[in-house]
């Protein structure tokens, strides 16, 4: 392998200065939107689990989803909508997460399909792409509930502060989805975060075209295999 640090030099160079790498016009550009002349999925609010002290406690890392039973998506969604709220609420500089997508492939109360949500609204904006397991670099995620992931315009985020926007934006990403994992979580699902989708496998599903929309980071959700959370159980109360 060849070390080559000349090729990140200007990336390098802008975290430490915050100068943009793009041309800084990003507030004059407009992504396209996918939700337009879509219907509005109507939520309630996102029903209480456990306290979020009492799930770090007892949550257990799995990939061992059940892919024969269904999810209460509307409480996902709703849980995507309230975290993106509060992002919204800690942070003035409009340099974040603004969108979640919701790839929703076991769901017991809404239509299979890809759901965008907003601090606004929440749509169904197409049905799922043939090849789920090209979605990620690891195939079990197919067998998951669901999929949530937060997206950002990283143009905006490159003009506002270059590398620094970059991080600031990833950093955000990481807390609304790690809001809804534990969440999901605090409800009985189980899953796992991950560094989000292969660019190419989403840039027609989602619309992410790595400037304008990037997926930034990702989690599943799903039901837990029973023997799964017998075992869990056991382990849990065996080290009290």
């Amino acid at each position: 392998m060849r070390t080559d640090f000349a090729a990140y030099q200007a990336l390098l160079e802008s975290w430490a200065h915050r100068r943009p790498t793009a041309d800084g016009r990003a507030a004059a550009r407009r992504r396209r939107d996918v939700s337009t002349g879509r219907p509005q999925v109507v939520l309630d609010r996102a029903p209480g689990g456990r306290t979020v002290l009492d799930t770090l406690r007892d949550r257990h890392s799995s990939l061992a989803y059940d892919a024969s039973r269904c999810v209460d998506t509307r409480s996902v969604l709703s849980l995507a909508q309230e975290a993106l709220r509060r992002d919204a609420d800690n942070w003035s500089d409009g340099i974040g997460p603004d969108e979640v997508f919701v790839i929703a492939l076991r769901p017991r109360d809404v239509e299979t399909g890809i759901y965008r949500v907003t601090a606004q609204f929440v749509s169904r904006i197409a049905d799922l792409p043939g090849d789920l397991d090209g979605f990620g670099l690891q195939r079990e995620f197919a067998r998951a509930g669901g999929i949530v992931s937060a997206a950002v315009d990283l143009d905006r985020a490159d003009s506002w502060r270059g590398g620094h926007g970059y991080r600031i934006a990833m950093l955000r990403s990481a807390a609304v989805v790690y809001d809804v994992h534990l969440r999901t979580q605090s409800l009985g699902l189980v899953g796992t975060v991950f560094a989000g989708f292969i660019p190419g496998a989403v840039r027609r599903s989602l619309s992410s075209d790595g400037v304008g929309r990037q997926q930034m980071f990702a989690a599943t959700y799903a039901a837990t295999l029973v023997e799964t959370a017998a075992r869990n159980q056991r382990t849990r109360f065996s080290t009290r």
